[in-house]
């Protein structure tokens, strides 16, 4: 009986040798990006727990930004807040917006 080879093309393992090797340099070759929009994608989540403390609470309690040491805004013991305010973070310019009232976070 006449065994047939197969002669064209790549075998399986050939290929993922390849892919490993493109795929090692062509990291290698992107710039490194440090992630400093941390505080605005971290932001929401201490704020929102501060909040829901000053709720279960019933006291005033004040919120501050953990990079900076400056209180960001003040809650009331139903968690409304009574000043508006505009944040800049981010080397990009991101703002976040806290409403009058309910204090709910908009993101632009």
């Amino acid at each position: 009986m006449d065994r047939h080879t197969w002669t064209e093309g790549y075998s399986l393992l050939e290929m993922c040798l390849v892919l490993a090797v493109v795929s090692l340099f062509s990291l290698l070759a992107l710039p490194g990006h440090e992630f400093r929009e941390a505080d605005y994608h971290a932001f929401p989540y201490g704020y929102l727990l501060v909040q829901s403390q000053a709720i279960a609470s019933g006291e005033r309690k004040v919120y501050d930004d953990p990079l900076y040491d400056l209180p960001v805004c003040t809650f009331n013991g139903e968690g409304n807040v009574p000043m508006p305010k505009t944040l800049q973070l981010g080397e990009r310019g991101r703002t976040i917006i806290i409403e009058l009232g309910g204090g709910r976070l908009v993101f632009r």
